[in-house]
């Protein structure tokens, strides 16, 4: 049995053994002048150590010239989420986090950007659907931003102040319908809270046929704005596993890297398998993770037989290459997210 445990550890570079799980000694072999422009990590979405790993990646990353992150949220939800690095407003933040895992994330993620120059900034950007009954507090609550930051005509401020934050759904679809005709008869303004205000409305209102098509399709409008606004922009960003995974040839991470696509050898995904991990996240029941991933049969088989002998949460490289990935990421023993009502 010990030559068995010996022969499984073989398969894997072990890289750290920490107290918590996070990324602080991974090296992403990206750099400056190299040809990556977007790095694409996968996750199982509401485990506990996501947001600690994506925190360090996009700290390492912002040095490299990475100030842009993608995420698998509306584009209304980005917007807050801007509008909080740009402020630390503590509502903003509340809007933003539902877990402790989320408020640290967006902490830290205010602290970092303190130390940056207005040049080095880091930016976010929601690429999914819009409103269902769960999104419409943001899609409210991100034109209320909006107006704070950008000078708009009055007859855009009063659709905007009478939309109430407990709006429902028809109220959101009509002053939606209200905002995409004022824009449409001022086309010609393209001013950047204008710019933003489109994308916004250029975002489907429900759960498309093809999510990851939609994302795409969102991603390529944003980088146009971005390019004409900033420095040729470097992306990070975590999605859930189906979005990333190579053998998904309609997923999202594919799009990016289609055949037609700017960014074609442009792209590094990083893979995860979460071994014996739990999800969870408010209102949701506890669900355990035995072995999900990208990998399967006897690799996925070895880590069950190293998880047995590790204790605590632990992240690790896997050192064999996955067809279509640049790096693999093994997450051991990590619990689920915790209610921000139980932070300390």
């Amino acid at each position: 049995m010990k030559q068995k445990v010996v022969s499984c550890l073989c398969l894997l570079v072990s890289v750290l053994f920490m107290r918590s799980a996070t990324a602080q000694n991974i090296h992403i072999p990206v750099q400056p002048g190299d040809s990556t422009k977007v790095v694409l990590l996968s996750e199982v979405h509401n485990v506990g150590v996501n947001k600690a790993l994506q925190y360090d990646i996009i700290e390492q990353l912002s040095k490299k010239g990475f100030r842009h992150v993608l995420l698998e949220m509306p584009f209304s939800y980005s917007i807050i989420a801007n509008g909080y690095m740009k402020t630390g407003d503590k509502f903003l933040l509340e809007q933003l986090a539902t877990t402790c895992e989320q408020k640290a994330f967006w902490q830290k993620a205010y602290a970092l950007q303190q130390t940056l120059p207005p040049n080095q900034q880091i930016h976010f950007w929601g690429l999914d659907f819009e409103v269902d009954k769960n999104r419409i507090p943001y899609w409210t609550s991100a034109l209320q931003v909006l107006s704070r930051f950008y000078r708009y005509p009055q007859e855009l401020r009063n659709i905007f102040m009478n939309l109430p934050p407990s709006a429902s759904k028809n109220e959101v679809m009509t002053a939606g319908f209200e905002i995409q005709t004022y824009l449409q008869k001022n086309f010609r303004d393209t001013s950047e809270g204008m710019q933003l205000l489109r994308i916004l409305l250029n975002r489907t209102p429900k759960a498309p046929k093809n999510r990851d098509a939609e994302m795409y399709k969102a991603f390529q409008e944003i980088d146009v704005f971005i390019n004409q606004r900033y420095e040729t922009p470097k992306y990070f960003g975590a999605f859930e596993v189906a979005h990333v995974n190579p053998a998904n040839k309609s997923a999202f991470a594919m799009n990016i890297q289609g055949e037609a696509s700017q960014w074609r050898n442009a792209v590094m995904l990083i893979g995860t398998q979460y071994v014996h991990c739990k999800a969870s996240a408010p209102g949701e029941k506890v669900a355990d993770i035995e072995n999900v991933g990208m990998l399967k049969g006897k690799p996925a088989e070895a880590l069950d037989a190293i998880a047995k002998q590790t204790q605590g949460a632990k992240i690790e490289v896997y050192d064999q290459a996955i067809p279509g990935l640049q790096m693999m990421l093994v997450i051991y023993n990590s619990d689920g997210e915790k209610d921000k009502s139980t932070c300390p």
